[in-house]
């Protein structure tokens, strides 16, 4: 899944840093790839930090483009499969931006 392959590519140092649903090809068997690449940049493998980051924009592009980041996002968190990379901050950060995102729509 989309998870996994972030994952795949963060610890071989490809910063993808336009990650948004916009760039993401789902395919069969939930197999995914990335669209895009002009923004990427190759190095040494992504620091907590900047995947964090990137994850976020991710998270964000859920809440922008459906209105709500559950339960998709969490089912990318559990593929990325770094326990603890997603802390207490992040977690109360993504339920105001839901809340504030769920306002918007509200209004549109």
């Amino acid at each position: 899944g989309l998870g996994r392959t972030l994952r795949i590519l963060h610890d071989g140092g490809v910063d993808h840093r336009d990650l948004n649903l916009k760039n993401v090809l789902v395919g069969p068997g939930h197999s995914a790839a990335l669209l895009d690449l002009d923004p990427a940049s190759v190095g040494g493998p992504l620091n907590r930090w900047t995947r964090r980051r990137r994850l976020g924009r991710l998270q964000r592009s859920f809440l922008k483009t459906i209105g709500r980041s559950e339960p998709y996002f969490s089912l990318v968190l559990e593929g990325y499969g770094v326990p603890g990379l997603w802390g207490r901050m992040q977690q109360v950060s993504a339920r105001l931006m839901g809340s504030v995102h769920a306002l918007l729509w509200e209004r549109a």
